[in-house]
């Protein structure tokens, strides 16, 4: 569960991921794997979620996967994950505060929730 939820970084689990984004995939923490080049490159694909990093969030036949989309909602998902049926009523898009709450909510109601938490802007 998350308990703090904050500008480039987020409490889960009563562990502390700071500047990094995650994955959360069942019970197993993941850092989400920087894509791009040095310099401009890398934060413009880094703010853009791709859509095998969506595939991986599907593993287990999750009841929902969100994705958080950085505290200020800056970060966009590939069209083409939007347009995928199998995601279609399991698949919740929003800044990370209210990933953050949902997850929450939905882990105590008994659902398999896997999310991708982007920490910054």
């Amino acid at each position: 569960m998350f308990q703090y939820v904050r500008m480039a970084g987020v409490t889960f689990n009563n562990t502390e991921y700071a500047f990094d984004d995650i994955l959360i995939v069942g019970e197993e923490v993941k850092w989400r794997e920087k894509h791009g080049k040095e310099g401009h490159e890398l934060y413009r694909s880094w703010h853009l979620i791709r859509e095998e990093e969506v595939n991986a969030l599907t593993v287990g036949d999750p009841d929902a996967i969100l994705i958080g989309t950085g505290t200020d909602g800056r970060a966009r998902i590939e069209v083409s994950v939007e347009e995928r049926e199998d995601l279609k009523g399991r698949l919740f898009v929003a800044d990370t505060f209210e990933v953050a709450k949902r997850y929450n909510e939905l882990v105590s109601q008994g659902k398999k929730v896997n999310c991708l938490i982007h920490v910054t802007c």
